[in-house]
């Protein structure tokens, strides 16, 4: 289908099947790939996983602070007074000020795990606005096809009744002329009037595909949008890989489960060493009394270095041993949860590679269909002309050519969506499946 062809059926969409509407059709047209961009700068989704993990490579990028000293300063001002009961008078004193500081450093052994965590939090977060982002990528691009296919049908449909608008012309006027009965007459204006339904059908679907496809590129829903690209799957087969295991470990879901149980692991040798490790902990603190005389420079400090061995983790059923328990089910669990992504990717790929092959072979039949439908039409318009096929089976043909079309829309568009899901579960351009079964 040529964009010029949508152009004008989405003209005369917006016109509202009148000259009057068209004044005030205001149309942009629009590429995938900018369509794509819009999307994922204006989806909210987007970019709350963006925030997400900017935060969290915000945090690696700091992770050093662990080992940052508190810095603590204090100051104190003290005044002894009378209470109203008092037997005897204090004498008569000014307040006593007084200023310390200090350095406290506290280090346990699981501080490099911890350090570990957030590095793997932060590989997380990335991956997690990489699922996202490609899932949107995914929609956008099907609901920009299923726009183009709706359009499609929308012209098919605006063809329709043309034909079936001049027929019901044609026979009225043969009526008139005794050359046709009343009854075809009437089932000819019954045919346009039926046309006319199919095409307010199709013009709502087209509605609901254009406000869907606005909502996900961050568009008002009543702007209206003429894709510049066009419907044209690449129908050459798409070979399995004999190797499936690459592409399921490269998808950003296994990747991710792959990640939790990295940081589960973690989680469990942390708490191992936190359990029975040392605790080292040292301070500097200082301070200074009597102010209220003159600011006077601190004389002395006092260094603590103290070191503490945890024996609670030594008694069965204590918080430290029910942690330890926790955090090694919670690995155990991550394990599986590996596992399970893995087997679910493997299903879904499988799964999407032999749907794709129905539907482009469903494709050639379709068209093929739409080739005997077109030229059945043209014999049948022949034969009326010529007195030979009726009025009835003229309409027959007629909606045997518009479904034969829109079945070769819907299944161009269902075909090029399984382009769409396969390179999105595969994690790669749909260019790039095309030679996949040279992968190893």
């Amino acid at each position: 289908m040529k964009p010029t062809s949508l152009a004008v059926a989405l003209l005369f969409l917006c016109a509202g099947f009148g000259p009057a509407g068209l004044a005030h059709a205001g149309e942009r047209s629009l590429s995938l790939s900018e369509a794509v961009a819009m999307a994922l700068e204006n989806n909210p989704s987007v970019r709350q996983e963006r925030i997400a993990a900017d935060a969290a490579d915000r945090d690696a990028r700091t992770v050093w602070n662990k080992f940052l000293p508190g810095i603590n300063l204090s100051g104190s001002v003290r005044k002894a007074h009378d209470l109203p009961n008092a037997s005897s008078p204090l004498p008569a004193a000014g307040p006593e000020m007084s200023l310390s500081a200090g350095l406290s450093l506290s280090l346990n052994a699981g501080i490099p795990e911890a350090i570990r965590q957030t590095l793997i939090a932060r590989d997380a977060a990335a991956l997690s606005l990489a699922r996202a982002e490609s899932a949107l990528t995914a929609s956008v691009s099907k609901a920009y096809y299923s726009l183009i296919a709706d359009g499609a049908g929308l012209e098919a449909s605006v063809e329709s009744l043309k034909l079936a608008q001049a027929l019901a012309d044609q026979t009225e006027k043969n009526y008139r002329n005794g050359l046709a009965s009343e009854l075809d007459a009437l089932q000819a204006r019954y045919a346009a009037a039926v046309a006319q339904q199919e095409l307010l059908v199709k013009r709502q679907a087209f509605g609901v595909s254009s406000r869907n496809f606005n909502a996900l590129a961050g568009l008002g829903l009543d702007e209206r949008v003429i894709p510049s690209d066009t419907i044209e799957p690449d129908l050459a087969p798409v070979a399995k890989p004999p190797v499936l295991d690459r592409w399921i470990e490269g998808r950003n879901d296994v990747a991710s489960a792959r990640l939790a149980l990295e940081k589960a692991r973690s989680a469990d040798l942390a708490a191992a060493i936190n359990r029975f490790g040392p605790t080292l902990s040292l301070s500097e603190q200082t301070s200074v009394s009597g102010l209220q005389d003159g600011f006077s420079l601190p004389e002395t400090a006092t260094f603590t270095l103290s070191v503490s061995l945890p024996l609670d983790g030594y008694i069965p059923g204590s918080r430290g041993e029910a942690a330890t328990r926790q955090s090694r089910a919670a690995a155990e669990v991550a394990a599986l949860a590996l596992e399970k992504a893995r087997l679910a990717a493997r299903q879904e790929i499988e799964t999407l590679f032999a749907n794709l092959e129905q539907l482009r072979e469903g494709i050639a039949l379709k068209r093929m269909n739409e080739e005997v439908a077109a030229r059945a039409y043209d014999l049948s318009g022949q034969g009326y002309a010529s007195g030979l096929v009726t009025q009835t089976a003229l309409d027959d043909a007629r909606t045997r050519l518009l479904s034969a079309r829109l079945a070769v829309l819907s299944a161009e568009n269902s075909y090029q969506a399984a382009l769409i899901d396969l390179a999105a579960a595969l994690n790669v351009r749909i260019g790039e499946l095309y030679g996949l079964a040279g992968g190893k």
